[in-house]
């Protein structure tokens, strides 16, 4: 196979299973790219800092052809939490009252400084030692650092923080459960060798955050994670810690380029070198040249969610971005990076109205969501100053809905009794004059609706989060919207589907260039 040239070390990314997640053959289709410390973990052994995510280089199949590459993250060390900050993922052996869950330690949004009550985990009265401390991540990560705070209340009793541990990875539910210290079922410990230390330093005698950190070298992804606290600081009456954050490595792209065709199994290849040039031609972060190259012309917009205040950057170079309105929550746990977190009262954002004469072509909207709870008429997408197309609930049911010129709804159910709390992908694509609607639903297509007309228009604005002048507002999180002006066939949404699910890919292990070495032979001063 040809090499990138160049380039010290590669990973190969295959598409194995092509009939079952595409099924059909796409163009200038954009595939994501995960990497954590675990999948792909090679990179970060290479690349250790947040700005070397231009130190990478894709190409197809033939290991030379690049593809452009577009950055939604690029975390050397991240903080990753358990699914839902509660005794369902956190647990400890004791604690003291409900004053000090376990899952306090875990929070972020808990206080470093003041009082320790409701900011920090205690065991129960007399527990100084052999206390156990168990973390669901929800999903298997491969724990690369460990970020503490040591318990203090004001800067005072700082010696009820916890001291020596051990420490523990677990892909089973039964390990976590079980908070006796001296089971340890199937749990396998990350041996002391491989940890930088093995002891929580006290906190300060201040009233201050304090982090540390403990390195982790570790390449087994684990979903669950012990610290099995063998005493304290020296207090005789409880241990306890302020915080804990297990943090791993990650990373997304999304990769293609125009003329790139899917149509069979394939791979494409991943370069990485620290000391290689800059790669600003083929990758780029949000909102550059490179990154705009992976969508195709058909793209209206896209919106990553991943911003982290003050309005949505669209990543196709319409700069169709989003302005922001009510008090919307940036930076939440997405399905694709992160996401916004819409509180179901007046959250939304506002996209500029003009896209194109939709009323009269063919179009697909599609997005990432889960719904903290659904009420007939919220509206995810509102796309009113346009062509009267919504996104929203209907019942208790997802829809996608439009207004056509014949004075009625047209309406398809994209999932009846949608679920509440789960991430989902939504989808519907128009065929003006033709086949009329189809929408998606993960990887099926539920319903279609056979109206093929014109659409009304409507004066107000397109809203994402609500509809204007109504108090249709969304209550949960939306991820990945995309708007296109043409139809988006069903392999096309069912491979938008998987490449999000992360299962498009099977990831391969690293690859270095040969190295050419010229040797001349002298032999008794004479050359052969």
């Amino acid at each position: 196979m040809a090499w990138l040239a160049g380039w010290d070390k590669r990973i190969e990314l295959k598409i194995e299973d092509y009939a079952g997640d595409i099924g059909a053959s796409v163009t200038w289709f954009p595939v994501t790219v995960f990497l954590t410390s675990g999948q792909g973990k090679e990179v970060f052994v290479e690349l250790t800092t947040d700005a070397e995510y231009l130190k990478v280089a894709f190409t197809k199949a033939d290991g030379t052809t690049e593809l452009y590459g577009e950055k939604e993250l690029f975390t050397y060390s991240t903080s990753e939490y358990p699914p839902v900050q509660s005794d369902t993922y956190v647990k400890s052996t004791t604690k003291d009252t409900t004053n000090f869950w376990a899952y306090y330690a875990t929070d972020p949004t808990k206080s470093l400084v003041g009082s320790y009550v409701y900011n920090s985990w205690l065991s129960a009265s007399g527990g100084i030692t052999n206390q156990r401390f168990h973390i669901d991540l929800g999903t298997a990560k491969v724990a690369i650092k460990i970020y503490y705070e040591n318990v203090h209340s004001s800067g005072t009793i700082t010696n009820i923080g916890v001291n020596n541990f051990t420490f523990w990875g677990s892909n089973t539910a039964g390990d976590f459960a079980e908070l006796t210290y001296a089971e340890n079922g199937t749990w396998v410990q990350i041996a002391p060798e491989n940890l930088s230390q093995t002891y929580f330093d006290e906190h300060s005698e201040a009233d201050e955050v304090d982090p540390k950190y403990i390195t982790v070298t570790n390449a087994t992804p684990y979903r669950y994670y012990a610290f099995k606290f063998v005493d304290n600081h020296g207090n005789g009456y409880h241990m306890g810690v302020r915080r804990i954050e297990l943090q791993a490595s990650e990373a997304i792209f999304h990769v293609s380029r125009d003329g790139w065709v899917i149509n069979a199994n394939t791979s494409i290849f991943m370069y990485y070198d620290k000391d290689h040039a800059d790669n600003d031609t083929y990758i780029g972060a949000i909102n550059t040249a490179a990154g705009a190259a992976v969508w195709d012309g058909n793209f209206v917009s896209v919106f990553h969610m991943a911003d982290a205040s003050g309005g949505i950057i669209d990543s196709t170079d319409n700069s169709k971005d989003g302005s922001e309105g009510g008090n919307p929550t940036y930076v939440q746990t997405g399905k694709i990076g992160n996401c916004i977190l819409f509180d179901g009262t007046g959250d939304y954002f506002d996209i500029p109205n003009d896209f194109g004469i939709w009323t009269t072509q063919d179009h697909t909207i599609e997005a990432w969501v889960k719904g903290t709870s659904f009420a007939d008429n919220d509206m995810m997408i509102s796309l009113l100053g346009e062509s009267n197309v919504k996104l929203q609930v209907a019942g208790s049911d997802i829809a996608a809905t439009k207004y056509g010129t014949d004075s009625n709804f047209h309406n398809v159910t994209l999932k009846t009794s949608a679920p509440t709390g789960e991430w989902h992908y939504y989808a519907a694509s128009y065929d003006h004059g033709g086949a009329g609607t189809v929408g998606y639903y993960d990887d099926t297509s539920p319903d279609t609706d056979a109206y093929s007309g014109d659409i009304a228009s409507s004066a107000v604005d397109n809203y994402i989060g609500g509809q204007s002048g109504q108090t249709r507002w969304f209550d949960g999180n939306l991820d990945e919207i995309r708007f296109s002006d043409n139809i988006r066939s069903s392999a096309w949404t069912k491979g938008t589907y998987n490449s999000g699910m992360d299962s498009l890919f099977t990831y391969g292990s690293e690859e270095e260039a040969e190295v050419e070495v010229e040797v001349n032979a002298i032999m008794f001063g004479a050359n052969f």
